[in-house]
């Protein structure tokens, strides 16, 4: 067996086919690229620059499973989610505009007159 990835340095390095799916599996999973680069005993640069498709399929993935369980949210009546959904994905948004009433105009007072 080999010995854990994270303790030795690995120049020239090609990952195989199980390490291509291991990357994307951490990424859908929310590790940053730092992290899988530890955990396979690579730099950062090496994951990034090697691994570019897997790390964006798992990000998607990632995305695409929080997005689900908020719309699941939102369909069963949380407030909050669909008031976020909107917002996110139908350009709702806020204002908070405050309009100042205007003052009723004051009553002239009686001139004497001359």
């Amino acid at each position: 067996m080999r010995t854990p990835t994270a303790q030795r340095r690995r120049y020239g390095w090609k990952p195989t086919d199980a390490e291509l799916t291991l990357v994307e599996h951490y990424a859908s999973v929310g590790l940053t690229h730092s992290q899988i680069g530890g955990l396979l005993g690579v730099s950062t640069d090496t994951v990034q620059r090697k691994c570019r498709d897997q790390l964006k399929r798992g990000l998607v993935k990632a995305t695409a499973r929080v997005g689900a369980v908020l719309l699941k949210k939102a369909f069963d009546g949380d407030v909050v989610c669909m008031i976020f959904w909107l917002k996110m994905r139908a350009g709702w948004s806020e204002t908070d505009r405050i309009e100042k009433a205007k003052a009723p105009p004051r009553p002239r007072s009686a001139r004497p007159s001359e």
